[in-house]
């Protein structure tokens, strides 16, 4: 008998022991699990929104929200699950598909995705569904049990590649005419056409030549001597841009082709002569367009070298119209760029 009861005793104080233990540790538990899956109040919570689809419902969607770690909320702000059937115009294909869309608390549009429906398994649309919100969270840097974030981290765009174009070829090759001013009546008012190839860097080799002819005369012993006089120049030059403008400055070579006759002398004389003068030229110019330029220059020249004209009268011989010892020259022009 005395064996018997502490049997019975023995049996009744454990079965009092799990008991205890069940009533402490299952609610533990189900805290435990209501922290990792989410609760009603967590904080990692999204509203479904469902516009009137039957398969999956609602309810079927927030549960597997809550399988993948996030839960349905009612709150009227926040993350927002909505989905409804896609109508592709024809009513017997309605409900065919359903549509899903992920929003940001700011409205911003996170997810999108359309998944096949023909009625036969809505809980594996709804899995899908919470797949999709779980990776497109998971991208956001959110972590199961933490808050969701409040907005989309925005994402610095790649910067584009920086195209660096080449900068525009300077003029290879530039024709330019107009008119010309000289101080000496040998280049007297005249037309200018000159042509201009750049040789190396910012040097270049320009040629031209005045169109029209120099008059000039002097009285000798009741007679007049005349000339008529063309000429031909050459320049180096060192061009230094500044964007549409340009400078110009270097050395120029001006050459002279005279022709001399004599009226009412007792001995008539005719001869020619090459006359040289050298100098410095300075210049600048301004684009049109990608083609035309405006440009302006001053010459100043010393004459180097030049033989005499001299005629013969019955006192004797004298020379006639000598080469200027010094002239200046302006031009402006209208230049055309041929190359490139």
């Amino acid at each position: 008998m005395r064996q018997g009861f502490a049997r019975t005793l023995a049996r009744a104080s454990c079965c009092a022991t799990i008991g205890l233990a069940v009533q402490l540790f299952v609610p533990a538990a189900r805290a435990e699990v209501a922290t990792a899956l989410g609760s009603p109040g967590s904080s990692a919570s999204v509203r479904v929104e469902s516009s009137g689809v039957a398969c999956p419902s609602a309810e079927q969607v927030e549960t597997a929200l809550r399988h993948g770690g996030v839960s349905a909320a009612s709150a009227t702000t926040g993350w927002v699950l909505s989905y409804g059937n896609a109508s592709f115009g024809d009513a017997a294909r309605q409900g065919a598909s359903v549509w899903m869309d992920l929003a940001s608390p700011s409205g911003q549009l996170v997810a999108q995705r359309q998944f096949p429906n023909d009625g036969s398994d809505c809980g594996a649309i709804a899995s899908a569904m919470s797949a999709v919100v779980d990776r497109s969270l998971h991208e956001l840097g959110w972590t199961r049990g933490e808050a969701l974030p409040e907005s989309p981290r925005s994402v610095k765009p790649e910067s584009a590649p920086v195209s660096h174009a080449p900068p525009p070829r300077p003029p290879r090759l530039i024709v330019g005419m107009g008119p010309a001013v000289g101080t000496s009546a040998r280049v007297g008012v005249n037309l200018l056409l000159d042509a201009r190839l750049q040789v190396v860097g910012p040097m270049s080799l320009r040629l031209g030549a005045g169109l029209m002819a120099g008059d000039d005369s002097q009285a000798v012993a009741g007679g007049r001597a005349r000339m008529t006089s063309r000429h031909v120049s050459a320049a180096v030059l060192s061009t230094l841009p500044r964007g549409r403008a340009h400078l110009d400055a270097g050395a120029v070579f001006l050459v002279s082709i005279d022709q001399g006759t004599t009226e009412n002398l007792a001995v008539s004389a005719e001869g020619r002569r090459a006359a040289l003068a050298a100098g410095l030229v300075l210049g600048a110019g301004v684009g049109l367009s990608r083609r035309w330029r405006l440009a302006l220059d001053i010459q100043g020249l010393r004459a180097v070298a030049g033989a005499d004209f001299v005629v013969d009268f019955d006192s004797g011989r004298k020379p006639v119209l000598p080469p200027p010892t010094w002239q200046g020259i302006v031009c402006a022009k209208l230049e055309f760029v041929a190359w490139p």
